[in-house]
């Protein structure tokens, strides 16, 4: 760090054997570094940021065990020492110390909790302790913040299918898979979850909306007009939604349909003469002249 940044951060001028550290540092002679920051850690034992560096420089030159014991020193004395908390969660993986890693990247997630990295590194931990209730938010959190993990959805995909057959009544684990599946850019096994928990529960406005999402991405005519019909359920009277459903039908050539809910929007709004006009138009298209005739009148 230069004078300006040390000095916004209230630490002491970066000279003697601490310079000399980052020099030789800088130089990879790592061996010295670490002489001259053990130096500098006897003069100044309190400062974290000084013994992280030590810490780095044992690691560099392939003192494991004493590097680990500085990066212990350094969480001991700021808790969210990040750099500290990384190499220690990564060194307690590789001896499969389960438990002490994941309070590594417990505390990783604390300190940036937008780190898809983090999340990952903790969920999977958790799931090498079998703790899958406490790994599945972990692994959907990666996804949602970077999609592409690509090797977060396995896990993602063991633990769903798990948890929808042992409960086969709780919705929001179908919803869940349903999601990932989205953002696995898999919409039509999206659309099959999203499907599966309107019908076992209708009144999930939201299962509704995923729906739609992602037939109207898939050009599913009559998937995005069932989500529609599901949306008016919770508001019959909303007319935007019928114009919605008239629009979908008209461009997917569903005329039946459109004239359905030109004759509710009518009902809905009865001075509204385009609509009169639009439907005497289907009923003559489809040579219903007497219908036709009604509506035009």
């Amino acid at each position: 760090e230069d004078d300006a940044i040390r000095a916004e951060k209230n630490l002491p001028a970066n000279t003697g054997n601490e310079a000399k550290g980052d020099q030789a540092f800088s130089q990879k002679d790592y061996k010295k570094a670490a002489k001259e920051y053990k130096k500098a850690v006897d003069q100044s034992p309190n400062r974290a940021d000084l013994r992280f560096k030590l810490g780095e420089a044992y690691l560099k030159k392939g003192d494991l065990a004493e590097a680990m014991a500085e990066y212990i020193r350094v969480t001991n004395m700021d808790p969210k020492h990040e750099g500290a908390n990384q190499r220690l969660g990564d060194f307690f993986t590789t001896k499969k110390e389960w438990e002490k890693a994941a309070k590594a990247y417990e505390c990783l997630v604390n300190i940036n909790p937008n780190s898809a990295q983090y999340h990952f590194q903790l969920a999977k931990t958790y799931d090498q302790m079998v703790r899958y209730d406490d790994a599945l938010p972990h692994f959907y959190r990666t996804v949602e913040i970077n999609p592409t993990i690509e090797d977060a959805y396995p896990f993602l995909f063991k633990i769903l299918q798990s948890k929808i057959l042992t409960n086969p009544g709780d919705i929001q684990y179908i919803m869940m898979l349903g999601r990932v599946c989205k953002m696995h850019h898999d919409l039509e096994a999206a659309r099959t979850q999203f499907a599966a928990a309107v019908l076992m529960q209708p009144g999930a406005r939201e299962g509704w909306e995923e729906l739609l999402a992602v037939c109207r991405t898939l050009k599913d005519c009559t998937g995005e007009i069932a989500a529609l019909e599901g949306l008016l359920g919770f508001a019959s009277k909303n007319v935007e939604i019928v114009d919605e459903i008239v629009s979908t039908a008209r461009r997917c050539e569903l005329d039946d349909v459109a004239i359905r809910y030109l004759q509710r929007k009518i009902e809905l709004q009865p001075a509204d003469w385009p609509s009169y006009a639009e439907a005497g138009r289907l009923y003559q298209k489809a040579d219903n002249r007497i219908q036709a005739y009604f509506y035009f009148r």
